[in-house]
């Protein structure tokens, strides 16, 4: 057979689900090429599922941090009560707080994070080969 032929018959086989570098051609609407085949791939399209993480996002934390005995963990309040001691020779309100643990609870953080023309990503076919998967963005170091 001729390697036009054999071609051919390849390009009818589903392809197997790997792993691939694809590189974003536009942020909005989101397009990558894939780098083996330099098939265009579009989100608009329904081609694409992207990781929530590589796109702006808000999640809910809380978090306990225990800083005693820090530099943080001490300060004076030098807040001046004039109205409480109006005369400048007579005691002011001065004193002196020591933290030792700082609590946050149900705090939303925005992540504000989108891909960029340019950005390298990997990406995985998913069975059948009809959608892309974007697992994350990646460097060369």
């Amino acid at each position: 057979m001729s390697s036009g032929i054999i071609d051919i018959i390849q390009g009818q086989i589903p392809r197997a689900p790997g792993i691939e570098l694809a590189t974003v051609i536009q942020a909005s609407p989101l397009i990558i090429r894939l780098d083996n085949e330099k098939i265009m791939l579009r989100a608009e399209d329904g081609d694409l599922l992207v990781c929530e993480h590589l796109l702006e996002h808000t999640r809910t934390y809380s978090t306990v941090s225990n800083i005693k005995d820090s530099d943080v963990s001490y300060w004076q309040e030098t807040i001046d009560h004039y109205y409480e001691y109006p005369d400048p020779n007579q005691l002011r309100h001065r004193h002196t707080h020591e933290v030792q643990q700082l609590t946050i609870e149900q705090q939303t953080i925005t992540i504000h994070y989108n891909l960029k023309a340019g950005d390298r990503v990997v990406v995985m076919a998913l069975p059948g080969g009809q959608q892309y998967l974007i697992w994350d963005k990646v460097v060369v170091l």
